[in-house]
This record gives structure tokens, C-alpha cells and sequence, in this order.
């Protein structure tokens, strides 16, 4: 099919972008012109890079304003979902894996994990969303824990793991988009980043009960303080949310 606007947020030009432009030839392509390539029709480069955060914002509001649409804060994900199933016990999602080995947790930390959670709240249900090649590393855990945690459903449709999402009391997410949607459905959030100031600067998700847990010495999202991460759980068992559903520290 043709493809009548084709934008691309990428800092740095990739080859896949490049070939994506040349073989399907948008009627107009919106992107940042730096000085060594000039490929788009429209550049929405603002280069004022003294806060990481306000450089995606400004350009994600400049590209409203080009394509002529409405630019709001908010988030319309939870109307787009629609009602969601209320889980007739708290439950507690715990995302492992990241986009890469050092932003996934080792069986060790969800062991620490589940443990912390269920020392606040013994009778909460932890749902464990785990690559299917991971899995057998986290059965031995599962099996202390029989009664009160499963595996998320492998391979699950978009929709149906948003669903997921929204239906948990909290969220407990390595740096990757479960994070993001958990945030802009206003499911309470504690996120742990593999680094100490680039990623929770630019791109931690938004959201009033968000809670960021950075690692003792950066380099894989393992090395957590545990200090925060007690704050963090602490925080997302006590929001408001877990407790509409009777879920306290």
C-alpha cells in the first residue's frame, strides 16, 4: 500500500530507514536534517540539547504541529483498551527481559523479587513475563513459589498483553516497553535501568506513580541498589491503585 507520511525520530540515520524511504517512497517523509545527509522533505531538528527529555518532547510537538493535529499530554491507551477485566485477587506483573542481556534480570534478581513482593503482600498473584528460552532457568523459583506465581502466556497478541498490563495492580519492569504501556495506562511502575543517567534521563516513562531503580555501578540492571528497590516496591504495593484492589505493603 502507499504510504502517504513516513517520520522518523532516529538521532542518527540508520541503513534500514534509508532502504525502508527508497522502496516505498512516501509522499512525504518528516525526519532530522543534520548537516551530513539531507533526506526528508521536513526537518524538525531542534538541536537545544541542554535537557535530553525537552529534545524528544519539542520534537515530538513539532511534529504535530507539521502534520496539522491536536497535541495533548495525555494518553488515550485506556480508552483505546476499553474496560478491563478486574483479577478477583492483586496481582503483580514482573517483566524480565530487556532489549538486551545486561537489561534482563538473572534468575537471582526475580528470585529477590518475588521474595520482596511477597514478603509485603503474601497472597498477591506475580505474573512472570519471560522469553520462552528463559523459562526453564526461572522454574526452580516458580516452584518455591507454586501458589502464587505463573508465566504471562508466550507469544500473546499486542491488545492482549496491554490487557494484561491494565488488569495488574503493579507493574515491576526491566528498561523496555512494558515500562511504557504500564505508565500510560496508570498501572503504578517500578522500573530498574541498567545505567545511572542516560536511559532514566531520556527515556523513563512518564506517569504520577512511576518509580525509577538505578544499579549500584552501572552496566547491567543486576546490580540494583536494593535500597531503592524496597523504596520502589514499597511505593507501587501502597499506590492507590493496589489499594482500591486490596493490595498493601
Amino acid at each position: 500500500e502507499s504510504i502517504e507520511v513516513f517520520v522518523s525520530m532516529e538521532t542518527f540515520l540508520s541503513l534500514d530507514t534509508v532502504r525502508f524511504i527508497r522502496a516505498c517512497h512516501p509522499a512525504v517523509t518528516v525526519g532530522l536534517n543534520v548537516d551530513r545527509y539531507r533526506l526528508f522533505d521536513h526537518s524538525i531538528a531542534d538541536h537545544t540539547l541542554a535537557h535530553p527529555r525537552r529534545h524528544v518532547t519539542e520534537r515530538l510537538r513539532a511534529i504535530a504541529a507539521l502534520m496539522a493535529v491536536p497535541w495533548h499530554e495525555g494518553t488515550d491507551l485506556a480508552d483505546a483498551l476499553g474496560p478491563t477485566q478486574r483479577l478477583p485477587q492483586p496481582h503483580v506483573l514482573i517483566n524480565t527481559h530487556g532489549a538486551a542481556p545486561e537489561r534482563s534480570f538473572s534468575p537471582r534478581s526475580v528470585q529477590w523479587l518475588l521474595d520482596a513482593i511477597h514478603e509485603r503482600h503474601p497472597t498477591a498473584h506475580v505474573l512472570l513475563s519471560s522469553p520462552i528460552q528463559a523459562r526453564e532457568s526461572l522454574h526452580p523459583i516458580l516452584h518455591a513459589h507454586a501458589a502464587h506465581v505463573s508465566f504471562v502466556q508466550a507469544d500473546l497478541p499486542l491488545t492482549a498483553w496491554m490487557r494484561h498490563i491494565a488488569a495488574c495492580d503493579a507493574v515491576v519492569s526491566t528498561d523496555t516497553g512494558a515500562g511504557h504501556v504500564a505508565a500510560a495506562l496508570g498501572v503504578p511502575l517500578a522500573v530498574f535501568f541498567a545505567d545511572t543517567h542516560y536511559n532514566p534521563v531520556v527515556w523513563m516513562p512518564q506517569g504520577q506513580d512511576v518509580y525509577p531503580v538505578l544499579p549500584q555501578r552501572a552496566g547491567h540492571v543486576d546490580s540494583f541498589d536494593p535500597t531503592m528497590a524496597v523504596a520502589a516496591l514499597n511505593e507501587v504495593l501502597r499506590s492507590k491503585k493496589g489499594q482500591a484492589y486490596g493490595l498493601q505493603a
